[in-house]
């Protein structure tokens, strides 16, 4: 295959057929078409086909070398699931013949069909798919919320149309299978993973963790609860964001798994690099993550405000606010192990918790104090509504901590 300069991106749109290839053995339907990088994105857009499924769509390489390493390898793949006949009589070799076509898909696509598909080959995998029905399927859904049920729902109709096309199941009996399941009823507007006010720490808790806690760590601890950040936002912070009494909350550090032997991906344009396989740091899902957020003068009498603008004069721009003792970037699974997990421990009575409880009990501790209105707690916590804070967070708790005063 021939092409331009190798150790340099496109400049103009290309169309790649692997479909003639020279090595006979190792024929595929493969087809590709590669767009130039922008400014804003330095990385190939890539389109390809495999066979008569629909084109997939993903931004790989910096170079046309690394695109073609990449299309090699893709092809690789689609070669090898075309050697042989596809023998597919169960629905577990529906679900294996259908994960292996998964492979331009990003990791975490692959885990969560993989996740879905498995819970159902746990029960109704020695099925044979000619004979499948709903009845199969249902019993699956016993105990799991709506939105799971939906989300299997799917990724079996998709398992059984790539068994269609294989001619291991008539289209009839597929959508039979499929549109005869019953999701379980919708949930309560309060969401699974709400902490209701009795599961909160105390007030002294969070103060007795803060003692056993150094600094930088101790900052982290109450900018987090203060203002009302999800973990991902708080191992983020930069010194550019801390502007006087307010913190821009423009991004967040975000763990990814890349799959084994292709580029590891990459932060969005603008923010920094944190130099880890594992970690990329990305801007925020909606409009509303982005925003600006009051630094209170003190949380629990600990006087954040001063602190934080302090701290954030000593270091240079694009440089982590709270970085690991070699002056990294924290994993959030590495900081609650090593420094918050071990400082909890130490309070009786209070179990660990996820870094997340801090972030709920800021938002609860203001949400029920009188005279706030609920659409600027709403606005400052990076909720899409109003509605959202109120099915979660409106709650009075029977302890005196929950009172203004705690804050």
């Amino acid at each position: 295959m021939s092409g331009p300069d190798t150790a340099k991106p496109l400049t103009k749109r290309t169309e790649v057929d692997f479909r003639n290839h020279a090595n006979a053995k190792a024929r595929a339907p493969f087809r590709a078409v590669i767009y130039p990088p922008t400014d804003k994105r330095p990385q190939h857009r890539i389109r390809y086909w495999v066979r008569d499924e629909p084109y997939r769509e993903t931004r790989r390489g910096r170079t046309w070398g690394e695109v073609i390493n990449w299309l090699e390898i893709q092809r690789q793949a689609a070669a090898a699931a075309t050697v042989g006949p596809v023998r597919i009589q169960t629905l577990s070799d529906a679900v294996d013949a259908y994960l292996e076509t998964l492979v331009g898909h990003s990791a975490n696509y692959r885990k969560a069909e993989s996740s879905y598909l498995r819970s159902l080959t746990a029960r109704a995998g020695k099925v044979a798919l000619p004979v499948l029905k709903p009845g199969d399927i249902q019993p699956v859904f016993s105990g799991r919320s709506r939105y799971t049920a939906t989300r299997i729902r799917a990724s079996l109709s998709r398992c059984l149309e790539h068994a269609r096309r294989q001619q291991a199941i008539d289209r009839a009996r597929a959508d039979w299978v499929t549109d005869g399941l019953v999701l379980p009823a919708a949930e309560s507007s309060h969401a699974a993973e709400t902490f209701y006010p009795e599961e909160l720490p105390s007030r002294k808790q969070l103060q007795a963790v803060s003692k056993v806690l150094d600094e930088p760590y101790r900052l982290l601890w109450w900018v987090t609860a203060g203002c009302y950040l999800r973990p991902s936002e708080a191992v983020a912070l930069c010194p550019e964001q801390v502007l006087g009494e307010w913190l821009r909350i423009d991004r967040a550090l975000v763990t990814v798994s890349p799959p084994p032997g292709e580029e590891p991906y990459s932060s969005d344009p603008g923010l920094p690099e944190p130099q880890a396989r594992n970690l990329v740091m990305k801007r925020p899902k909606s409009r509303a993550g982005l925003r600006d957020v009051k630094v209170p003068t003190s949380v629990a009498g600990y006087p954040v405000r001063k602190r934080l603008v302090a701290r954030a004069r000593k270091l240079p721009a694009g440089q982590p606010l709270f970085p690991t003792p070699r002056g990294a970037w924290w994993d959030l699974g590495n900081l609650a192990e090593r420094v918050f997990k071990p400082a909890t421990a130490t309070v009786e009575g209070w179990e660990w918790q996820p870094f997340q409880i801090l972030r709920h009990w800021g938002i609860s501790t203001l949400v029920n104090t009188p005279g706030v209105r609920l659409i600027d707690v709403s606005r400052s916590a990076g909720h899409s509504s109003s509605r959202v804070t109120q099915d979660k967070y409106l709650r009075r708790r029977k302890d005196e901590d929950s009172t203004p005063d705690a804050w």
